[in-house]
C-alpha cells in the first residue's frame, strides 16, 4: 500500500537567527519561554541512521516560536498566542518579522506539497517529541510515553494499521495514547492521495530534559521506529 514514507519533523531546531541571536534579555526570553517546548534530538530520533531512497525527511530550520510551521492560517492556538509566529515575538520583533515568517511559512509548505508531489503512495508521519514537565501548550503532562494521532478525514491511515502501530509500541515496553492527549497529524494540500500519521514521543524515554542529553534508551527507540518503518512499508 505504501511505497514511500515521508518524515515531517517540525519543532527539533532550537535555531535562533544569526541577526537576533544576542545575549538580550529577550533572547534569553525566548530560551526559557522554550526549553521545554523544543523536540531536542527528533530529527536524528526518527530519521534513518543510513540514506534510503524510499524514507524522506523534512525538519523545519528554525525556531518553533519564531514561525512554527506545524500551526495553520488561523490556527486555533492562535487564541493562546501560539499560532504561526507566537504573539511575545511579534511584540518583541514586531509585524516586520510577522511578514517575514509567513513566507518563510508558505514557502516550506509549497516545498513540503512538491516532495509530497513526487512520490508514490507516501505515509506521512508527523514526528513530535512531549515534555513530562508542565509547558505553556500542556500544562499537565501526560503520563503515556507515545501518543499515536491521526485525522478524521481522507488522510486517516487504514484502522487496521493504526493498531498494527499502537500494538507494535506497547510490544516494545511503551504505554500508548490514541489521539489523546494529542490529536490530529500534519497534512500538507497535495496532487497525490496520502496518509498521515502523527507519533508523538515523551522526551523521559530517550533523553534528560534537564541537560538535553540523550539517555542509554536513544539507540534503542531509534532502531524501533526503524523497525516501524518497515511494517509501515509492508503493509498491505
Amino acid at each position: 500500500m505504501y511505497q514511500n514514507i515521508f518524515l515531517h519533523i517540525p519543532h527539533h531546531s532550537a535555531l535562533i537567527p544569526k541577526q537576533l541571536d544576542d545575549d538580550s534579555q529577550a533572547v534569553r526570553e525566548l530560551r526559557y519561554k522554550s526549553f521545554y517546548m523544543i523536540d531536542y534530538h527528533t530529527l536524528p530520533l526518527f530519521s534513518p541512521l543510513h540514506p534510503n531512497l524510499l524514507i524522506h525527511a523534512l525538519c523545519a530550520r528554525d525556531h518553533r516560536l519564531l514561525v512554527d510551521m506545524e500551526r495553520m492560517p488561523d490556527d486555533p492556538l492562535e487564541a493562546q498566542g501560539f499560532g504561526i509566529v507566537s504573539q511575545w515575538v511579534i511584540d518583541w520583533l514586531g509585524e516586520d518579522w510577522r511578514t517575514q515568517a509567513l513566507k518563510q511559512y508558505n514557502a516550506y509548505h509549497d516545498y513540503a506539497t512538491k516532495c509530497l508531489n513526487a512520490l508514490k503512495h507516501p505515509m506521512l508521519i508527523d514526528c513530535h517529541s512531549f515534555s513530562s514537565h508542565p509547558t505553556p501548550l500542556c500544562p499537565c503532562p501526560p503520563d503515556v510515553d507515545i501518543c499515536i494521532g491521526w485525522n478524521e478525514d481522507e488522510t486517516t491511515p487504514d484502522h487496521l494499521l493504526l493498531g498494527l502501530v499502537s500494538a507494535y509500541f506497547i510490544d516494545c515496553g511503551y504505554s500508548v495514547g490514541l489521539n489523546h492527549p494529542f490529536a490530529n497529524s500534519k497534512t500538507f494540500p497535495s496532487a497525490t492521495g496520502y496518509h498521515s500519521l502523527m507519533i508523538e514521543i515523551n522526551k523521559r524515554c530517550y533523553m534528560n530534559e534537564e541537560t538535553l542529553s540523550k539517555s542509554a534508551n536513544f539507540v534503542t527507540l531509534h532502531n524501533q521506529l526503524q523497525r516501524l518503518y518497515d511494517i509501515i512499508l509492508d503493509y498491505k
